[in-house]
């Protein structure tokens, strides 16, 4: 769709409609359209919009929470993102409730929240393991979780089973990749720290 063209048509039916329904309509389309055009204020200004009506359809509730959170992000407007990924792993189904838990598990690591980190991400595993992309990002926070708690043999356990079974994942397992190497100099140098102690 072209969403410079749609703009226009939706903004005039949000102006025009006889119905709520219809206006929630427009609106949800405008959310779509906006981020599509890289307009995330405005994204997100009809986010809310869409967000403040009590009876709304669920696919345009998480539509909206997924766009909004996603939109905040990339603002980097931390207290929006945490407040809308939070609803939207309560109210959210399928695909959407698993990048919610991610994030989830993302601020608490941000917070040094390590453990509850990684009970979130196990929660994301056992309960939707089907979605896999988001899946690995969460093992991923895991790994770091437990090199900051100094099990550094479960951070490299998890990380290379992060490349040995998410390949079609390239983001993350350059990530991981990075991630390994960082480890690996960081052990080394503690390694040599020692021996030149010893010596």
């Amino acid at each position: 769709a072209n969403h410079e063209l749609l703009i226009p048509v939706l903004k005039r039916l949000e102006q025009t409609a006889s119905f709520e329904q219809n206006v929630i309509y427009a609106q949800a389309g405008l959310i779509k359209s906006y981020k599509e055009v890289d307009s995330c204020k405005l994204a997100i200004a009809y986010g809310q919009k869409v967000l403040s009506y009590t009876s709304i359809e669920s696919f345009l509730l998480q539509q909206a929470l997924l766009i909004v959170a996603r939109c905040a992000l990339r603002d980097g407007q931390l207290g929006l993102e945490k407040q809308t990924y939070a609803v939207l792993g309560e109210k959210g189904v399928g695909e959407a409730v698993a990048e919610a838990l991610y994030y989830k598990a993302y601020f608490l690591r941000q917070s040094k929240k390590y453990e509850a980190s990684n009970t979130v991400v196990s929660e994301l595993a056992a309960n939707h393991s089907g979605y896999k992309y988001w899946g690995a990002k969460s093992l991923l926070v895991m790994a770091k979780n437990f090199h900051s708690l100094k099990d550094d043999y479960q951070a490299f356990y998890i990380v290379n089973n992060i490349i040995a079974s998410f390949k079609k994942f390239d983001d993350i397992i350059v990530e991981c990749k990075l991630l390994l190497k960082k480890y690996e100099d960081e052990k080394s140098k503690l390694q040599n720290k020692k021996l030149s102690m010893v010596v």
